[in-house]
């Protein structure tokens, strides 16, 4: 072959190489989740924005689900510490927005809750914050310390993921 036809025949073929879309894998978890018959996870959870809490709650779900939807039985906590317990009322406050930001929240705490997922809010916050412990969702349960929370769920074996 001349050496001119091979260049444009080289050309030719990296052109269709580079021109040629990428074909993008499937994204998974498999090599984090691969073998896995349970996962436990606790999450410390320190926001102090409505829209932020409702974003990681939604993103705490989807972890749930994608467990689950491969086989895998999640032991899930989350725990609410420092200025988090005061996005969790029972009364939604603030303007509209605030109002329907707070009422998803809920909905997604009773969801969850209703899944397995345990929920904590931090007693020392709520004193520290002056927030009655009787405004909060019922389904939060009330212990002393959330850093007690993370030290003992860690030490029981738990991942902790930090949520701030």
């Amino acid at each position: 072959m001349r050496p001119m036809r091979l260049a444009s025949l080289t050309v030719v073929a990296l052109s269709l190489l580079v021109a040629r879309p990428a074909v993008a894998a499937e994204p998974n978890d498999d090599a984090a989740l691969g073998g896995l018959k349970t996962a436990k996870a606790v999450y410390d959870v320190s926001v102090s924005d409505k829209r932020q809490l409702l974003l990681y709650l939604s993103v705490i779900k989807d972890a749930r689900e994608k467990m689950v939807a491969k086989g895998i039985k999640p032991e899930l906590v989350v725990v609410l510490r420092g200025a988090s317990v005061t996005l969790v009322g029972r009364a939604a406050t603030g303007g509209a927005e605030q109002q329907q930001v707070a009422g998803e929240i809920a909905k997604l705490v009773t969801e969850l809750k209703g899944a397995g997922v345990r929920f904590e809010a931090c007693a020392f916050a709520l004193k520290l914050l002056k927030v009655d412990p009787a405004s909060i969702l019922p389904e939060l349960h009330l212990v002393a310390n959330t850093f007690n929370s993370a030290v003992g769920y860690q030490n029981k074996g738990y991942a902790v993921v930090t949520v701030f």
